[in-house]
């Protein structure tokens, strides 16, 4: 049985999908990533091909992306240009990939992708986003205590 990765093109059969060790160590990486960033990172992987091509990755470049992948979703902080620290979670490295693929599905985004630059600036975003709806938060409970009875 032969088989067809829809994203980046690998070709083989079945069993080539977990015979070459960079490809089953890649697997295992995206296997520990949480929620539905495993689906997600296989789609996103394509976007690392030129589109149209028929040139498969290959394996030391895909453990190279997912290995910096999980590595940048299990930071405890994300930073992006200089900016402020702030605290990672995983939902914001899912929201980001969601961004990515819309504007890939919408034709402005530029493949193939060479890095997780785009990435690391949108989940940046969504984590700034996120700190600043927590501090208005915490500003509006002082407030409401201040103004309260008491």
């Amino acid at each position: 049985m032969k088989g067809t990765c829809p994203h980046c093109g690998y070709f083989s059969p079945v069993e080539g999908f977990l015979a070459i060790d960079d490809y089953k160590r890649a697997w295992a990486v995206i296997l520990e990533l949480p929620g539905e960033l495993p689906r997600m990172t296989v789609r996103y992987l394509g976007l690392f091909r030129k589109p149209g091509s028929d040139r498969a990755m290959v394996g030391p470049r895909a453990l190279k992306l997912v290995t910096e992948l999980r590595d940048l979703v299990g930071c405890p902080d994300v930073q992006w240009k200089g900016g402020r620290i702030l605290p990672n979670k995983a939902e914001y490295w899912i929201q980001g990939l969601e961004r990515i693929f819309e504007m890939d599905g919408s034709g402005n985004l530029e493949r193939p992708l060479e890095g997780h630059g785009l990435l690391r600036k949108i989940a940046y975003g969504c984590a700034d986003k996120a700190a600043e709806a927590g501090l208005r938060e915490k500003e509006e409970a002082r407030s409401y205590r201040a103004d309260g009875p008491g």
